[in-house]
C-alpha cells in the first residue's frame, strides 16, 4: 500500500473527523459565543457602576471633543470604557481571583496565597526574603533614638513601652509558598533587641512571646493578629508598663463569625469571606469593636487617626502610638484609663505629654516598619548636657564632609545635616550652639538614618530639635562633634546666619 504524507492525508478529500458529533460541536460554539456577547450585550441592563477599586472609572466614549474636533481616540476610550463597565465585571473579576487562588496564585501583587487558605501581605516580603536588611549603624541610630525617646517621657515622671508586632511570617512561615525562600539570617527585630537591651529600652519582645505560645494568634486572612493576640500583647505590655494585667484570659472571648480581613478584601475585592474573631464582654463586643467599660470622646472607630476615650474605672493617662495593629489594642487598654490617647500620627509628638500629662506612654510600630525609628526622630526636645571633658572649639584636622543646615518646624529649630561614613558605627553625635536665645548648649543629637522613598542612603545624619527661632538662631555659632570612645572631635564649626 503506497505511503503518504500527513499533509497529503488531511487533503485528500477522504479524511473525516467523526471525534465530535455535529450538533455537539455546533451546540459549543454557540454556547462560546453567548458567554463572550454576554459581558457586552448585558451592559444594556446590568452594566458595572462602580468596583471596590479606589478610582475613578471611564467615562463614556465621545465622537467629538470639547473643541467640536473629532476625538481620534474613540476606539481606545471605547477599550477603556468597556473595560470598566461590561456586565458582571466585579463577579467575573471574583470568580478569576477564586480559581487563581485555589491554584496558590494570587490575582494581585499585594497579596501572597499560602497553603491552608492562609494569606499574606505582600508587604512583608522584602523582610521575609533578607532583602531590607538594615545596617548595624541603622540599627544603632534606631536604639539610639528610642533611648532617648525613653529619657524624656521618663522625666516627665511617665513609664515608657516599646513594642514591635511581628510580620505575619516571621511567625508562621510554615503557610508561605515554598518558591519564597526565607532568609536565614536574623531578621531586623531580632538584631535590634540586644541593642535596646544594652540601651535599656523598655521593650516588649512580642515575637518571642508569639513563639512561647501554643497555636497561631494571627488571622488567616488579614495582615494582624486577632484579639486573642492582642490580648497577649497586651498582657505583656502591661507588665512591663508596671500595670495590672486585664481580668479575662485568652480562652474568655466569645467567637463570632464576622471578620473580613484587609489581604481577604484585596485579593477578593467582590464577595470577600467572613473568618472567625473573638469578642471579649465589655472591651469589643459592641457595633465597630465597642464596649460598655469605656467610650469615645475624640473619634468614632478603633482605625482612626486619633482617638481619646475615657473610663469610670479607669485610672491614670495613656498616650499610645501606633499604627494598624494597635487598632485591636484600643478596647483593651482603654478601659483601664481614665483616658486615654491614640494616635496614628507622625513623626511620634511626644511633647504632647505636657498636654496630655500621661501616666504611660506606648509606642507600638510593625516589624515592616522598624526602619522608621532610624529615619525619623520624634518630636520633642532634645536633650541638653554637660560634656564630661572640654571640647574642641575649631574643626579637627582630618575631619571632611560635615553638612549642617536649619528649618523652623513649629516651635522647634530643627538643625540636622550628615557627619559622613568616616565616623564609626557606634559613634555618636553632639551639637555645640552658642549664642542661642542667651546661652551656650551641648545637645545629644538623634542619630539618623537619610532616606530617599524607602531606600536609605546615609546612615550617618543626625538631627536636634532646639525651642526657639531661626532669628535667635542667626547670632549664635552652631559646632558639630562626633563622639567615639570617649573622644568628641570638632567636624563643622557654621555661623547661624548662614544658615538663614
Amino acid at each position: 500500500m503506497e505511503r503518504r504524507s500527513a499533509w497529503e492525508y488531511a487533503t485528500s478529500g477522504t479524511y473525516v473527523d467523526k471525534g465530535v458529533p455535529a450538533p455537539f460541536g455546533a451546540a459549543v460554539t454557540a454556547l462560546a459565543l453567548v458567554l463572550c456577547l454576554l459581558p457586552f450585550v448585558g451592559m444594556i441592563w446590568a452594566p458595572t457602576e462602580s468596583t471596590t477599586e479606589n478610582r475613578d472609572l471611564a467615562e463614556p466614549p465621545r465622537l467629538t471633543l470639547d473643541d467640536g474636533t473629532f476625538n481620534w481616540n474613540i476606539l481606545a476610550d471605547s477599550g477603556a470604557y468597556f473595560a470598566d463597565h461590561f456586565a458582571f465585571r466585579n463577579q467575573l473579576v471574583a470568580a478569576n481571583a477564586r480559581l487563581r487562588a485555589a491554584v496558590g496564585i494570587s490575582a494581585t501583587d499585594q497579596v501572597v496565597v499560602g497553603s491552608d487558605d492562609w494569606l499574606y501581605y505582600a508587604g512583608t516580603l522584602p523582610d521575609y526574603l533578607g532583602q531590607t536588611s538594615l545596617s548595624d549603624r541603622s540599627l544603632h541610630n534606631a536604639s539610639h533614638n528610642l533611648a532617648l525617646a525613653q529619657a524624656y517621657i521618663e522625666a516627665h515622671g511617665a513609664r515608657f513601652v516599646l513594642a514591635i508586632a511581628p510580620n505575619k511570617n516571621t511567625l508562621y512561615p510554615q503557610h508561605m509558598p515554598a518558591y519564597y525562600l526565607r532568609t536565614p539570617d536574623e531578621g531586623n527585630a531580632a538584631r535590634l533587641a540586644p541593642l535596646l537591651e544594652a540601651e535599656g529600652v523598655s521593650y516588649v519582645d512580642l515575637a518571642e512571646l508569639f513563639q512561647g505560645m501554643e497555636g497561631e494568634w494571627y488571622l488567616k486572612h488579614d495582615t494582624h493578629w486577632d484579639n486573642r493576640g492582642a490580648l497577649a500583647a497586651t498582657q505583656a505590655m502591661l507588665a512591663s508598663a508596671g500595670r495590672a494585667e486585664l481580668p479575662i484570659g485568652l480562652d474568655d472571648g466569645m467567637a463570632r463569625d464576622d471578620f473580613v480581613g484587609d489581604v481577604e478584601g484585596m485579593l477578593f475585592p467582590s464577595g470577600a469571606r467572613t473568618e472567625a474573631n473573638w469578642y471579649f464582654r465589655g472591651y469589643n463586643d459592641g457595633p465597630g469593636y465597642s464596649g460598655s467599660l469605656w467610650a469615645y470622646e475624640q473619634g468614632s472607630d478603633v482605625t482612626d487617626a486619633t482617638i481619646v476615650t475615657s473610663s469610670q474605672a479607669g485610672t491614670g493617662r495613656l498616650m499610645m502610638f501606633r499604627d494598624s495593629f494597635g487598632n485591636a489594642l484600643v478596647p483593651l487598654w482603654a478601659p483601664l484609663f481614665e483616658r486615654a490617647t491614640f494616635s496614628k500620627l507622625v513623626p511620634y509628638n511626644l511633647a504632647a505629654i505636657n498636654q496630655f500629662d500621661a501616666d504611660v506612654v506606648v509606642l507600638e510600630r510593625a516589624e515592616r516598619n522598624l526602619a522608621y525609628f532610624a529615619t525619623t526622630p520624634p518630636l520633642m526636645p532634645s536633650p541638653a548636657i554637660k560634656p564630661s571633658s572640654p571640647l574642641a572649639r575649631e574643626v579637627q584636622e582630618g575631619s571632611a564632609g560635615a553638612t549642617v543646615q536649619a528649618s523652623q518646624d513649629g516651635p522647634y529649630v530643627i538643625v540636622e545635616g550628615s557627619v559622613g561614613s568616616s565616623a564609626s558605627e557606634g559613634a555618636r553625635v553632639y551639637v555645640g550652639i552658642d549664642g542661642f536665645g542667651g546661652k551656650d548648649a551641648v545637645y545629644d543629637a538623634f542619630c539618623k538614618s537619610l532616606a530617599d522613598g524607602d531606600v536609605i542612603t546615609d546612615d550617618y545624619g543626625y538631627q536636634v530639635n532646639v525651642v526657639g527661632s531661626m532669628e535667635e538662631l542667626a547670632g549664635a555659632t552652631l559646632r558639630i562633634y562626633v563622639v567615639e570612645d570617649g573622644k568628641a572631635t570638632c567636624v563643622k564649626v557654621v555661623e547661624g546666619r548662614d544658615l538663614l
